[in-house]
Parts: C-alpha cells; sequence; structure tokens
C-alpha cells in the first residue's frame, strides 16, 4: 500500500519545517537536508503520550535515535515541553540545548523543591528535571554531547556541512535569546520562588515570558526565525528589542517565521517584521485555549494578515455557546450571565518544503488535520 501524502519524507535536499499545534502546546521539527532533524519543545496530543515530531518521524520513516542532531528547549511552560523528556531520551545521539535560565542554580533548586507540585499556567517543572536527569546520566556514562547546550543571545548551537556533490551547503543553528540581562533578572524571580516561607505547594511562573530561547536555521542561503513564546518588552535590553537592537546574528532578514505567542499581541513587535523578516514572509503560529482568553484573537488574526499574505495556523479557536439540557439549570444559567461558551480547538499540521538553494517564495506548503490558511 503507497504511502499517505503526510507519510512522504523529504528528500535529502529538501528543507522542511513542520509545525505541530494541538491547541495547548506546540512542537517543531526541521529538515536541513540530507536526513539530518531538529526538534524543538514538544507537545501531545489529546489522550497520547507519545509526543506529535516523535510520533511524525515515525510515520516518515525515520529514526529519531540517529538522525536527530539537536533538540532545543525553549522555556519552561508545559504547552512546549509535555513529552520533551521522551523526546530527550529518544534522541539519544543529539546534543540537547536548554536555556541558560534553565540551569542556573536558583532553577535547579526550584526544581528539586517543587517537583510533583501543581503549578498554575503549567511551568514543565517535572519534565525538565526529568531532561536535566538524563542529560546528567548521559554525561556520567562519558556519552558525546552528554552535556547540555546553553542557549542565549547570539550562541551557536550547531555548525555542519552538507555536501551535494561538488557543492557544499553550511548548515547553522543560533540562539538569539534570552539576553544576559533577562538570565539576570530570572535568577531573582526564581530565588524569590525558593526563599524562605515558600511553601511546598503551588507556584506561580513568572508572567513575562523574555527567558524563551528564539532560533534562527541557515540552511546555506535559506533563513528561519523561530520566536518561540517570547514577548514585546519596551526595555531594549530584554525580549525583542534586545535582538533587534543588540544581535549580530539576527542580519539578514528571514523568509520563514515561526510567529511568537501564539500570535498574541504581547509577541507582537513591528520591527521584527520591518528588520528580521522579508516583506510577506512565510509565518506559522498555534493556538492557546488555556488562558482567559483563546490565543490568537480575532484581532490578533487581522494584525497578521496584514503583516504577510502568506500566514498559517495550524488551528484556530472556535467557540459554541453551552446550553444545560437541564431546564432549571438552564434558566439558572441565562439568568446569571449572558451566555458560557465552550472554546474548542482542533489539531493541525503545517509543512513547509522547499528545495535549497530554490528562490524564497519556493516553499510547498501542506496543510493537514485543522491547519488553516489565514486568508
Amino acid at each position: 500500500m503507497p504511502p499517505s501524502e503526510l507519510e512522504v519524507p523529504p528528500k535529502p535536499d529538501e528543507i522542511e519545517l513542520s509545525v505541530f499545534g494541538p491547541g495547548l502546546g506546540e512542537a517543531l521539527a526541521i529538515h536541513v537536508g540530507q536526513g539530518a532533524w531538529i526538534l524543538v519543545d514538544s507537545c501531545t496530543a489529546t489522550g497520547s503520550r507519545l509526543p506529535l515530531s516523535l510520533e511524525y518521524l515515525a510515520a516518515i520513516g525515520v529514526d529519531a535515535a540517529s538522525a536527530v542532531e539537536l533538540v532545543v528547549i525553549t522555556h519552561w511552560h508545559d504547552d512546549h515541553v509535555r513529552g520533551i523528556a521522551s523526546v530527550v531520551e529518544k534522541c539519544s545521539s543529539s546534543r540537547v540545548a536548554i536555556s541558560h535560565a534553565l540551569t542556573t542554580a536558583e532553577f535547579l533548586t526550584l526544581t528539586s523543591l517543587f517537583r510533583g507540585a501543581a503549578i498554575p499556567e503549567g511551568s514543565g517543572v517535572d519534565e525538565l528535571a526529568d531532561v536535566l536527569s538524563i542529560v546528567s546520566a548521559r554525561r556520567r556514562a562519558g556519552v558525546r554531547f552528554g552535556s547540555p547546550a546553553l542557549s542565549g543571545a547570539d550562541r551557536k548551537l550547531l555548525n555542519k556541512t552538507l555536501s551535494f556533490g561538488a557543492s557544499k551547503i553550511d548548515v547553522e543553528v543560533h540562539s538569539l535569546s534570552p539576553s544576559d540581562e533577562s538570565v539576570i533578572q530570572s535568577k531573582v524571580a526564581f530565588a524569590d520562588l525558593i526563599s524562605p516561607g515558600t511553601s511546598s505547594g503551588p507556584i506561580a511562573a513568572p508572567t513575562e515570558n523574555h527567558l524563551s530561547v528564539v532560533l534562527v536555521v541557515d540552511v546555506g542561503a535559506d533563513r528561519i526565525l523561530l520566536g518561540a513564546d517570547l514577548e514585546a518588552l519596551a526595555d531594549s535590553s530584554r525580549g525583542w528589542k534586545a535582538i533587534i537592537e543588540s544581535s549580530t546574528v539576527a542580519p539578514p532578514p528571514a523568509h520563514t517565521f515561526k510567529i511568537p505567542h501564539h500570535g498574541a499581541a504581547s509577541g507582537h513587535d513591528e520591527e521584527v517584521w520591518t528588520k528580521l523578516l522579508v516583506p510577506n514572509p512565510f509565518a506559522v503560529l498555534t493556538p492557546f485555549i488555556r488562558g482567559r482568553v483563546p490565543l490568537p484573537t480575532p484581532s490578533d488574526v487581522a494584525r497578521i494578515k496584514s503583516a504577510t499574505r502568506n500566514a498559517y495556523a495550524t488551528s484556530l479557536p472556535s467557540t459554541r455557546r453551552y446550553r444545560p439540557s437541564d431546564g432549571k439549570l438552564r434558566s439558572m444559567v441565562e439568568g446569571a450571565t449572558k451566555s458560557i461558551e465552550n472554546v474548542q480547538v482542533g489539531h493541525g499540521h503545517v509543512r513547509l518544503r522547499k528545495f535549497i538553494g530554490a528562490p524564497a517564495g519556493a516553499w510547498n506548503v501542506e496543510l493537514f488535520g485543522d491547519a488553516k490558511h489565514l486568508i
């Protein structure tokens, strides 16, 4: 039986960016050529423990244990790290890159104290504690890449050369964040969480997400900018402003973009679109429904559509009015509030492929599940 369209792997000279979004998280898989892969973050589908990125690689016949060369954990929220320990364990020959802020003594103490605690908004402490245990065991065993690479401003995480006959293509992956100031401030925030008097019950994660790891992936002349959940702050020493004003790696502009923070206005900086991206880049976002306001909002979608005609989403939140079947309960609900709505979101996969060296606009976009073109 021939494989389905989804199960056809990329050719050796094809770049691929796959974005998975089950509504409560996101994961990315990037093929940089000749069977070499990079995985960023992790998420699982409802009712499944298998990370979607691993499920996808298995479906297209890729052995993650040998093919994945880099696993990047962008930040500690569990909508980005659900299942990441399984990813790291399976990708046994890969380097693991973690935000520098998540390897400080303060954060390591936090993972020790609060492992297993219920943490509002999802901190992913358990997942990261498991990752650090796996990496530590590899280091003790003398395994290559037994120590994590630390992601920060303008740090090289991967550097390799691919040969295609007489042609050679350089592949580089850099982290552009978090900035040094963000790491310093995170040490203070984590120290506050573990200060004397703090209970072992629920703790609150820092609200400003300026610790996310933004990545730039270069395959020859092709450039992909991956925005994680980095927020736009007025402070030029943190967030997107620090990259725009200080990065020596960010130029030239990228042709492809993973939109930060589920398309929310908090992750939008106009200069990212004018300075770090070409006009009308191919851009992908994933939704988020756990917060009070599902993301992206209709105004977020309108803003993104005004920035590029090549915008895609793995799915979009939708609502339906809740009407209890019991008449008395329905009367009570309708008397107390205008309406109650259930937020629904599907699972989707946006896959972009192009041949290495082909024109920037030559991306072939495929949509699976509930993925949509924002038109």
